[in-house]
This record gives C-alpha cells, structure tokens and sequence, in this order.
C-alpha cells in the first residue's frame, strides 16, 4: 500500500535518507524533488568523454578502476557518489552491492559480467538496478545496448528469467561459453524474447543445436529485421562433422546460403568452427518461407 512521503516527520524523512544507498536516495530524490529531509542530493558523475569502467573482483568488490590513456586511475565506491559510463565490466564479483549502489546499469551501453557465478537472485538485482532511469537522459537513444556474458556459470533455473526480463533492456547479447541446454529455444519463445538485432553464442555442446527446427524459424522471425544470429563452437583439437550436419538440418528449407553477407536489412544466421578447416557460413532467412 502506498505510503505519503509528506507524511513522514522530519526525522523519519532523515533516517530514511541515511539508510537509502546511493542509487536508492537517487531515485526518492526525483521522484520528490526539493523534498525537505531527503538532502544531501546524490552528485552523478556523468563525464563527457567515453568513460569505460571495470570492477575486478579478485583484487576489490569496492572500487571502479578507469583508465585514462596509460593511466589506471582507483575509484572507491563510497559516499553519496554514482557513477554513469559507456562501459561496465564487472569480473569475478561474488558480491555485487557496492557496484549496484553506485552505478545505474540503464546509462551504460554496454554492460559485462564475466566469471561470475547468475543465480536468480542476482539476475534480480541486475533487472531492478537497469529498471532506474535518470533524469535528463534519454536511455532510448543509447546507441545498441549491449549485454554479454564470458565464462559465466548460469543457475538453470535462472535462464527463464534472464530472458524474461534482462533481455528487454538490450539489443545485442553475447554468450561466452554457452551452457549445454537444449532447452533455450524454447524458453526464450515462452519468454516471448523478440526485437533482437544481433544474438551470439559460443557453445561446445550438440544439444544447443538440438532444436525444433520449425520453432527456430519462428524465433527469428520475431526479431529485427536485421536480426544476426552467430552460432560458434568452440573446438579446440578437431572439427566434429556432426555440428555442421545439425545446423545445415536446422536450416533447410527455411533458410538459402549466402556468399556475402547482403546490404538489405535481412535476418540470417551464421555457423563458424574454429580451426584451420573450420566451417564458416552464413544463411538467409527466406522471404516466402
């Protein structure tokens, strides 16, 4: 039940205030503006040149690191300070609160975790930060919102709800490192994922190939109508024919082959094995099919 905030004595308005983090105390600040009791005002730092940060967990949950040419510059996560960039990339965090009560997630274009261990509860955390819009930005210009995940370990029951929710808030996601699941396809369709530009997986498994393929038309079709969908596994030794007979299964009849990639706004989808005789293609989503 919503509560007045005029309601609130002075004091209380104080004590709210000092137990608010930074992005918290933001957000009571715009919503009630010049609000008496809810001072001081949080500084966002939202500098004019491309800013790129990371967090690297191993060495300090509790510091950005920027660098300025050649320059690594430390900067603590403390006071009533957040921070706005182009880039973010947080690394082998187990503990991602200083981070989140500085920075708000939606002002970045692109955002990166890698090593790090998604449960629910963080992809929780990631959606309600990227749900914080700032005032005096307009979050739906930002250029392609990126979001990409390198050696992560995905909670399974947290993949329906990564697709329910984080995939609204970008255009572009990258997956290093894909889990073997054969049922991402058919998630991502009952999570209704749509409006995609580009999708990428890297994978090592047969079963993230094992799809419907009439399901996987489907998919693409709701996406852009640029859609790219790069399929890549990863192989380190030899090329295992069995990956090209998948795809080229999942393709037929509903896709053609091309040589380069057309100037037109299309859908297609690309298969690469790394290696020196590595199959690398490209297919067209056909017009008719």
């Amino acid at each position: 039940m919503p509560f007045p905030l005029s309601s609130l004595p002075y004091g209380f308005r104080q004590r709210l205030r000092e137990l608010a983090t930074p992005v918290e105390a933001y957000q009571l600040q715009t919503a009630a503006p010049h609000f008496c009791g809810f001072e001081p005002l949080v500084q966002l730092n939202r500098p004019d040149d491309i800013r790129e940060y990371q967090i690297n967990g191993s060495v300090s949950d509790s510091q950005l690191i920027y660098y300025n040419g050649l320059e690594k510059q430390l900067i603590p996560l403390t006071g009533d300070s957040v921070y706005l960039g182009q880039r973010l990339e947080l690394h082998c965090l187990k503990n991602v609160n200083k981070v989140f009560n500085h920075c708000i997630l939606s002002a970045y274009e692109i955002l990166e975790f890698s090593r790090m261990y998604i449960d629910l509860s963080l992809v929780q955390k990631i959606n309600a930060n990227l749900n914080v819009k700032t005032v005096y930005y307009n979050h739906d210009e930002r250029a392609r919102p990126y979001l990409c995940f390198i050696s992560c370990y995905v909670d399974p029951e947290a993949h329906p709800v990564i697709y329910r929710t984080l995939f609204k808030h970008f255009q572009d996601i990258s997956f290093f490192d894909f889990p073997n699941d054969s049922n991402w396809l058919q998630d991502m369709m009952n999570e209704n994922v749509s409006g995609l530009r580009n999708l990428s997986f890297s994978f090592r498994s047969l079963e993230v190939l094992n799809v419907d393929k009439a399901l996987f038309k489907k998919f693409c079709l709701a996406q852009a109508t640029d859609f790219k969908f790069d399929l890549r596994r990863v192989c380190i030794y030899s090329i295992d024919r069995r990956f090209k007979q998948k795809f080229d299964h999942l393709t037929r009849g509903n896709f053609a082959a091309v040589q380069h990639l057309p100037l037109k706004s299309v859908r297609t989808v690309t298969f690469r094995e790394s290696g020196s005789d590595g199959y690398n293609t490209t297919f067209e989503l056909l017009s008719h099919s």
